[in-house]
């Protein structure tokens, strides 16, 4: 998504949702990485969402994050280059992340949990996916136990 002021359509925000491809060595990750430089560097807003447990983590600088299965980056234009992190996990809400605007326009809020509720009931999801069966890429230790329990037992 692409934020641009008027009258002078100067992009002034972008929201990136990462894929596969962003995440995995070669041509789309070293695209992704040299557009979120252009973006960084020119002054632009930069929200990133990764939603994806698999693949090679996009650098958010120092000090490390700490480790979570999902992660979402807010870097504000003005204050480049500190950036804001959300690190969290299957177990915990989604957060509500500040998209920046223009410094005098404030912020919009981007719920990712209504988001995600959105896209999972407009795709029919519930219909598609079979929860029996194990993920693509497996829930670790306490979230695979968390997960389980959240399923109905066979015959139950």
């Amino acid at each position: 998504v692409t934020i641009v002021d008027q009258p002078g359509n100067r992009v002034v925000t972008v929201v990136e949702v990462l894929s596969p491809s962003n995440k995995e060595p070669g041509d789309g990750r070293d695209g992704y990485l040299g557009k979120r430089n252009e973006y960084l560097l020119s002054g632009t807003n930069l929200v990133e969402i990764d939603l994806l447990r698999d693949g090679d983590r996009i650098p958010a600088g120092k000090p490390k994050p700490p480790p979570a299965d999902y992660y979402a980056l807010v870097s504000r234009a003005d204050r480049f280059p500190k950036a804001s992190v959300w690190a969290f996990t299957v177990r915990d809400p989604l957060p509500v992340l500040p998209v920046p605007l223009k410094p005098a326009d404030g912020d919009v809020p981007l719920d990712l949990r209504a988001c995600l509720d959105r896209a999972y009931d407009d795709a029919g999801y519930a219909a598609r996916i079979d929860y029996r069966s194990p993920p693509a890429f497996p829930l670790r230790g306490p979230d695979a136990e968390w997960a389980a329990g959240l399923l109905p037992r066979p015959g139950g």
